[in-house]
């Protein structure tokens, strides 16, 4: 099955609008689930659903091509996925569009003993909520700094002028630091 858009704009898979982003591995047909879509902001940012932290700031919906097949007694879950979210740059504080794209791999059983540690071990009947998977993802991308750029120079330690506007003339060389000796090597 493949998802599509439905009238009111939600994402469908057949006539099970309300549950679109909810797999129940036990009732997966054959041939297992494909799709190709643009994940909406209200669904990736609503706290009411999942267990997983919502995303705040989306840019725009996330788009997401993925699929879920049974091989054997696993449901392996293969995709890829891109997001634009609004962020603040940690250098000069200035708002920015933060792009992430990533593809991700996991693999899924019913029973409740873990053969693989890397496999996601699930109750019965299996359900997955795939905006909890998509968040999960965006989380591991988010990084430990956001920056807007890799040239971005930041802010003046002294004075607070961004400096990627120009030179503010605070004088950032400490003359007393034990290391300060140290330039005057540099210019011989």
């Amino acid at each position: 099955m493949t998802l599509k858009r439905g009238r009111a704009g939600r994402q469908e898979v057949g006539a099970m609008a309300t549950h679109a982003w909810r797999i129940v591995l036990d009732e997966l047909p054959d041939e297992g689930r494909s799709w190709d879509v643009d994940v909406p902001i209200y669904d990736l940012e609503d706290t009411t659903r999942g267990h997983v932290e919502a995303l705040t700031g989306l840019a725009e919906d996330m788009h997401w091509a993925g699929e879920i097949r049974r091989r054997g007694e696993v449901w392996r879950l293969v995709g890829q996925w891109r997001v634009r979210i609004h962020r603040h740059c940690d250098r000069c504080l200035k708002p920015f569009v933060w792009e992430a794209a990533g593809e991700l791999e996991r693999d899924y059983r019913l029973d409740e003993e873990i053969q693989d540690p890397d496999e996601e071990s699930l109750p019965f009947p299996g359900e997955i909520d795939l905006i909890d998977v998509l968040r999960e993802e965006v989380w591991l991308a988010w990084g430990v700094a956001a920056v807007c750029s890799d040239g971005c120079r930041g802010l003046c330690p002294v004075c607070g002028h961004d400096r990627n506007e120009g030179e503010c003339g605070c004088n950032l060389v400490d003359e007393s630091h034990p290391f300060a000796a140290l330039k005057s090597i540099l210019h011989t």
